[in-house]
C-alpha cells in the first residue's frame, strides 16, 4: 500500500512539473500608477518569447488585489489574447528579510529555552510532591530515635527549602524570557510590516501567429492603494498673503513594492467594475469658472554649434526673445551660476523649472562681456512640488508628479507636496468675550473654492511657529472661506457685568431684571489691528416673556437670534470700551436660564 502510494505521489509531481514545463514565465514591471481617493490603476509591462501556438505566460510581480473585471491586455497584432486566470497567492514561501529571519530565530531560541525551564520546573514540583508525601513520619512507628529524626527534619527542610527555591528560579528566568519575547514579537510585527509584499500571479492564455519577442502591457484597478489630502497654512504677517501647500498621504497594500514609479494623484473615483455608462439627468446649476488651461508653445534650446527644438512641461515660464545666431556660443547661468556647456548639455528637461534668454546689452549689463553672444538663464526645480502639473478638469483634477517615488506595499504613508499657493486674504481679529477671551486671527479668503480644496486636515504656522490645526471643509456655499489662523495674546478682552448698572424690579406679577454688561478691549500690538467682536442678548420664546435691548453701542443687531456684532479699528496700545444692556420681563413666580 505505502508502494503505491509513492508511486502516485512521484505521478503527480511528474504532472505538475510538465504542466510547469508548458508555461513561460515573466515578471511585470510597473510603467505608471494613477492613485485616486480610494483605489489606483496600475499599468504594468513584460517581454516574452514565445512560440508559434497556443501556450500559457506567468506572470508575477502583480497586485494581490487585481480587480478581474477591470483588466485589460494588450500586445502586437500576431498575439491574440485567449484568456486569463488569476490567484492571489503563490505555492512559494513567502520571502523573508536577514532581520526577519534573524528575529524569528531568537524568538524560536526563546521559546525552546522557556520549555525546557517549564520541563525542569514541573520535575522538581514532582519531586517536592514525593518530598511532601513522605514527611508525615512518627517516631514511635518506624524506631527512630530523637536524633535520627531531627536529621529528617533538617534533610526534608533543606531538601524542600533547594527545591521551591530551583522552582522560584525558574519561573522568575521564564518571566524573563517572556518579556525579551515579547520585546521581539512587537520588532517582529514592525518588521513583518516590512514583509508584506506577496504579489498575485497571472496567467494569460495566448495564441502566437510568429514565434518571437514581444512586449505586452497589462492595465487593471486595484482597491488597496489611496491618498488622502492634507495642507499647511503659513503666515508670515496680516500684511502679505499667506502660503497655501497641498500635501497628500499616499499608501499602498498592493502586494508590490511601487519602486521608482511615476505617480498620478486624482480626485476622480475609478471605474472598478468597467461597465457601460448610462446617462443621467443632466442639472444645471451654477458652478465657480475653472482656470483655462493653457498649452505650452514648443521653445529653442541651445545644444553647442546648433539649436534644437524640445517640449517643455506646461508650468515652464519663458521669457525674452530667442534670436541668436547659431554659430555664437553663449554663456549658461543656472541657479544664477555660469556653468560649461557640458554641465548645461546634462540637464534634463524635466529637472528644469523655468528658462530666460537674454541678448544684446540685457545680457552685458547683468554678465559683462563675456556674455556678448548672449545668456541662457536656467533655473531648476527644488522642491517636490516643481515636479508636479496641476491638471484641472471640468469635474476633476489631477496632480502629475514628475518625479520617481518608492512607495512600500506597508500601508504606512508616504508624504507628497503637489503644489503651493499664495492666497490674498483679509485679516481681522475675532472675539466673543462671553465664551472665552481669546482674540483669534482670521483670514477671509473670497472665492476660495477657485483653489480646489479638498476635505482634510491643515497644520497651522503663524510667524514661523506651528499654532496648532484645523480641519478645511469643501462642502461651504459661502464665497468667502473663514479660516482660523493663529490667537493673538497681544490684543486684551475682558468682559464683566456692571452690578451698579443691573437691578431686579418687582411690577405687580411680573418681574423685570435688566443686564448691563461692558466689554473692554485693548490692543497691545505696535501696528493697528481691525476687530470684530460678537456677544448676544437672549431671544423669549414665549409670549409671556419680554425681553428689551436697552443700549447696544451702536452694534449690528441681528433680531432674529440676538446676535450683536462691533466691527472696531485700535490704534496701537489704544483701548475701547462696548457697552450694552438688556432687559428681561417675566411673571415672578417663574425661573428663566439667565
Amino acid at each position: 500500500m505505502r508502494t503505491i502510494l509513492i508511486v502516485l505521489a512521484v505521478l503527480a509531481n511528474i504532472g505538475i512539473c510538465k504542466a510547469s514545463d508548458d508555461k513561460s514565465t515573466a515578471k511585470a514591471n510597473i510603467t505608471n500608477i494613477t492613485v485616486y481617493r480610494l483605489g489606483a490603476e496600475i499599468q504594468q509591462s513584460f517581454k516574452a518569447t514565445v512560440k508559434k501556438e497556443t501556450q500559457y505566460i506567468e506572470i508575477s510581480n502583480v497586485s494581490n488585489s487585481l480587480e478581474k473585471n477591470s483588466l485589460q491586455i494588450k500586445s502586437d497584432n500576431n498575439i491574440t489574447i485567449l484568456g486569463f486566470e488569476f490567484s492571489n497567492t503563490f505555492l512559494n514561501p513567502e520571502i523573508k528579510s536577514a532581520e526577519y529571519q534573524k528575529l524569528e530565530d531568537s524568538i524560536n531560541k526563546i521559546v525552546k529555552e522557556v520549555n525546557k525551564l517549564n520541563s525542569n520546573s514541573s520535575t522538581l514540583k514532582d519531586l517536592l510532591s514525593v518530598l511532601n508525601s513522605n514527611k508525615d513520619i512518627k517516631g514511635n512507628q518506624t524506631g527512630l530515635n530523637v536524633t535520627e529524626l531531627i536529621k529528617l527534619m533538617d534533610f526534608y527542610k533543606s531538601k524542600s527549602t533547594e527545591l521551591k527555591n530551583g522552582i522560584a528560579d525558574i519561573d522568575e528566568k521564564i518571566i524573563q524570557l517572556n518579556e525579551i519575547k515579547s520585546k521581539l514579537n512587537n520588532q517582529l510585527d514592525e518588521e513583518r510590516k516590512k514583509n508584506t509584499q506577496k504579489g498575485g500571479k497571472l496567467v494569460i492564455q495566448i495564441s502566437c501567429a510568429i514565434a518571437g519577442t514581444y512586449e505586452f502591457k497589462i492595465n487593471y484597478l486595484t482597491p488597496n492603494a489611496s491618498w488622502q489630502p492634507f495642507y499647511d497654512i503659513k503666515t508670515q504677517n496680516i500684511n502679505s498673503p499667506f502660503d497655501l501647500i497641498y500635501k497628500a498621504k499616499i499608501s499602498q497594500t498592493t502586494g508590490i513594492d511601487w519602486n521608482q514609479v511615476k505617480l498620478k494623484l486624482s480626485t476622480a473615483l475609478p471605474n472598478q467594475f468597467g461597465n457601460a455608462p448610462i446617462l443621467q439627468t443632466w442639472f444645471l446649476q451654477y458652478v465657480e469658472p475653472l482656470a483655462r488651461l493653457y498649452k505650452a508653445a514648443p521653445v529653442m534650446a541651445y545644444d553647442a554649434a546648433k539649436m534644437s527644438t524640445m517640449e517643455l512641461k506646461e508650468g515652464i515660464r519663458i521669457r525674452g526673445s530667442n534670436n541668436l545666431n547659431e554659430s555664437s556660443k553663449p554663456i549658461y547661468v543656472v541657479n544664477g551660476n555660469v556653468v560649461s556647456e557640458e554641465d548645461f548639455k546634462d540637464i534634463t528637461p524635466q529637472s528644469i523649472k523655468s528658462i530666460n534668454v537674454l541678448k544684446g546689452e540685457n545680457a552685458t549689463s547683468k554678465y559683462g562681456s563675456r556674455a556678448s553672444a548672449g545668456a541662457i538663464e536656467i533655473t531648476l526645480k527644488d522642491e517636490l512640488s516643481d515636479y508636479v502639473t496641476v491638471q484641472d478638469n471640468t469635474l476633476t483634477t489631477v496632480y502629475d508628479i514628475d518625479i520617481p517615488f518608492d512607495i512600500a506595499t506597508n500601508g504606512k504613508d508616504q508624504v507628497a507636496t503637489l503644489q503651493t499657493q499664495k492666497v490674498d486674504a483679509k485679516y481681522v481679529f475675532y472675539s466673543i468675550p462671553k465664551l472665552n477671551d481669546n482674540v483669534y486671527l482670521v483670514a477671509q479668503v473670497p472665492n476660495w473654492n477657485k483653489l480646489n480644496l479638498l476635505d482634510g486636515e491643515a497644520n497651522l504656522f503663524f510667524e514661523n511657529t506651528y499654532v496648532g490645526k484645523t480641519d478645511i471643509s469643501s462642502t461651504s456655499v459661502e464665497d468667502t472661506f473663514n479660516l482660523t489662523v493663529a490667537t493673538d495674546k497681544r490684543i486684551l478682552v475682558k468682559r464683566e457685568k456692571l452690578k451698579d448698572f443691573s437691578s431686579t424690579q418687582f411690577l405687580s406679577n411680573y418681574k423685570k431684571e435688566i443686564f448691563t454688561y461692558e466689554i473692554t478691549v485693548k490692543n497691545n500690538k505696535n501696528q493697528a489691528a481691525s476687530m470684530t467682536i460678537k456677544d448676544q442678548y437672549p431671544i423669549s420664546s414665549n409670549k409671556e416673556i419680554e425681553v428689551e435691548l436697552l443700549e447696544n453701542s451702536n452694534a449690528s443687531i441681528n433680531a432674529e437670534n440676538g446676535e450683536l456684532k462691533w466691527d472696531v479699528t485700535l490704534q496701537p496700545n489704544e483701548q475701547k470700551k462696548i457697552r450694552f444692556q438688556y432687559s428681561v420681563k417675566y411673571p415672578k413666580d417663574k425661573k428663566l436660564n439667565l
